[in-house]
This record gives structure tokens, C-alpha cells and sequence, in this order.
């Protein structure tokens, strides 16, 4: 052999990322970097009664969800809106879910009735489960009561976690849903 084609089968038998692993690997670490800037409180988990495989249906359930909850947290005439990012993750045979990390709005909530009032945990479940038909009661889709929410301690393994299921599907995200500013 030569050595230019000794070297061309080295380079194409080696481990380095090809140009859309690259592409990949710099999106995921622009995504990381830009929700690593806002405060996330919560890990949520929201499933449904039964597999649903549509992503698009997920999405506008996933919409409405958001608008609802945001209207109890600020009233429907309020320009704020929770923050959140969702994201859509195909559970095999078991269909989609989502995993969102999200804000506890209670600092912004202007009325101090309610402020005062507001259990974000209680919100999420009746916002979730008053969406649509097929959204299942999140304490009922866990082995534990409360698994379905967690109080985010590593945002760092948090936004890995999430972005797993980019490299499958690039629409995982759902960039549509997302506030970081918490406005409409």
C-alpha cells in the first residue's frame, strides 16, 4: 500500500465524530448552556392514561397544559406565563411522555390571595389532568407518590437527561412551549 492510502484508511477508520455527530454534540451544548442560564425549581414528569405515539397531539396537550397552569398561577388576563421547558420522550411501547423543568412561580404571582394560596404541586395535577382526557394523574403513574416531581439539586445531570433524546429526535425539545422569560 501507499502511504496516502494508508492514511486515508486510518482517517476513515477512525473513532473522530463525523460532521452531523458534531453538529449534534455542538447543538446539545449550545441547548445546555442557554437553559443552564434560568432558575429551574422542578423536574416533572407528565404521562397519559394511554400510550399515545403523536407527537404533535402531545404537543398541543402539552400547550394547553401550560396555558392552564399559567393561568393559576397569574389569572387569564396576566401577560405573565410560567417558565418552562418541556421536552416529548418516547418511552418504547409505552408511548410518549414529557419531562419538563419548570419554575416555582409563587415569587411572581402578583395577588397576594393567590400567593398564598398556591401549591405548585396541586396546580400541576389539576392543570395536567383537566387538559384532556387522556392525560393520567401524575401521583398515579409512579411507583412513589411524589416521583413525578423532583426538586432539581444537579441542573447540570438534569439537562443531560433531557437532551438524550435529541440525537433520536431533534423535535424532542419543544422550542414552541418554551418562556424562559416568563411572558407570553
Amino acid at each position: 500500500m501507499t502511504k496516502i492510502k494508508e492514511s486515508e484508511m486510518k482517517k476513515s477508520n477512525s473513532t473522530t465524530p463525523n460532521s452531523s455527530e458534531q453538529k449534534m454534540e455542538k447543538l446539545k451544548k449550545e441547548i445546555y448552556e442557554m437553559v443552564k442560564k434560568h432558575p429551574w425549581d422542578y423536574f416533572i414528569t407528565l404521562t397519559f392514561k394511554h400510550a399515545i405515539n403523536d407527537r404533535i397531539k402531545v404537543n398541543s396537550i402539552t400547550r394547553k397544559f401550560i396555558n392552564e397552569l399559567s393561568i393559576k398561577c397569574f389569572g387569564s388576563r396576566s401577560n405573565k406565563r410560567l417558565r418552562i421547558i418541556p421536552v416529548i420522550e418516547n418511552h418504547g411501547f409505552e408511548g410518549l411522555h414529557v419531562h419538563a423543568l419548570i419554575e416555582n412561580p409563587k415569587e411572581r404571582i402578583g395577588s397576594p390571595e393567590r400567593k398564598e394560596n398556591f401549591i405548585l404541586r396541586d396546580s400541576v395535577i389539576e392543570a395536567w389532568i383537566g387538559v384532556d382526557a387522556k392525560t393520567a394523574n401524575p401521583t398515579l403513574s409512579c411507583f412513589e407518590q411524589d416521583e413525578w416531581i423532583k426538586k432539581i439539586y444537579d441542573t447540570e445531570g438534569l439537562v443531560n437527561y433531557l437532551l438524550k433524546q435529541l440525537s433520536a429526535h431533534p423535535e424532542a425539545v419543544q422550542w414552541d412551549l418554551y418562556t424562559p422569560e416568563g411572558r407570553k
